[in-house]
């Protein structure tokens, strides 16, 4: 089960997640800032947080699929 969250709510595990900033590329998680849109987080599955993938900074929703041709 996805973490969902409702538009101004901020991710419970924004402090220690992984994918909330990253410094070195000035990314950062649209779910650990107040929004005006929902947005799901599949990082977040029964309260663990999965590792090994990034988040990219323009995915409003937490839906953005990356397409390589």
């Amino acid at each position: 089960m996805s973490l969902k969250l409702e538009p101004n709510e901020i991710c419970p595990h924004s402090n220690v997640c992984p994918y909330a900033e990253d410094p070195t590329t000035g990314q950062f998680c649209q779910g650990t800032v107040a929004r005006k849109h929902p947005f799901v987080c599949d990082y977040v599955q029964n309260g663990r947080i999965s590792e090994g993938t990034m988040r990219n900074r323009n995915d409003l929703t937490g839906r953005m699929k990356v397409l390589v041709e």
